[in-house]
C-alpha cells in the first residue's frame, strides 16, 4: 500500500502543472491566426503539452539534486514534520526558486509559443517571470497535500 502515496503525489503534480497552464491558456491573450481561437482548441493544446510537463516535473528533481545534492524531492518530503522543521522549511522557499529556474522558463517558452504563438522573444520573457508564480502556488498547494493528511490514509 506505501506505493499510493507516491502515486497521489505525482498524480497530484501533474494536475497542478495543468491547471497552471491551461488557466494561462485560458487567460491570456493568444497571437491572431486564420483560426478563431476558441477554449476547446486552447485546452486540447495544453493537452498535448502533456509530454512537456511530465518532462517539467522530471527536471524539477534534477534542478534540486544538481544544487543541492543533500536534498530528497517528493514524495519523501512530504511525510510529517515537527513544527520547527516546518518553520525552517518556510525559511529556505528560495529552493523552489532554485528547483524552477531552469525547467519553468524552458517548458513555458514552449508553452506559449506553441499554444499561444508568441513570439520567441516575448515567450521566452514571460516562460522567465513564471518562475516566481510557480513556486508560491507550488508551496501553497504542497501545504494543502499536507493538510490533507494523504500520508495518514495510507497507514
Amino acid at each position: 500500500m506505501r506505493w499510493i502515496v507516491p502515486s497521489l503525489w505525482l498524480a497530484w503534480a501533474q494536475v497542478r502543472w495543468l491547471m497552471i497552464f491551461a488557466s494561462l491558456a485560458l487567460v491570456l491573450p493568444r497571437e491572431p491566426t486564420t483560426l478563431r481561437p476558441r477554449i476547446g482548441q486552447r485546452l486540447t493544446a495544453v493537452l498535448l503539452m502533456t509530454p512537456w510537463f511530465l518532462l517539467l516535473d522530471l527536471l524539477c528533481s534534477m534542478t534540486i539534486w544538481a544544487a543541492v545534492g543533500s536534498c530528497v524531492p517528493e514524495p519523501n518530503s512530504m511525510f510529517p514534520i515537527s513544527a520547527v522543521e516546518r518553520e525552517l522549511l518556510a525559511e529556505v522557499s528560495w529552493m523552489w526558486l532554485i528547483r524552477l529556474i531552469v525547467p519553468v522558463p524552458l517548458v513555458a517558452t514552449i508553452f506559449f509559443r506553441g499554444v499561444l504563438r508568441w513570439r520567441w522573444w516575448t515567450a521566452l520573457i514571460a516562460g522567465v517571470l513564471l518562475v516566481p508564480p510557480a513556486a508560491a502556488l507550488w508551496m501553497a498547494w504542497d501545504e494543502v497535500f499536507l493538510a490533507m493528511n494523504v500520508y495518514r490514509i495510507v497507514q
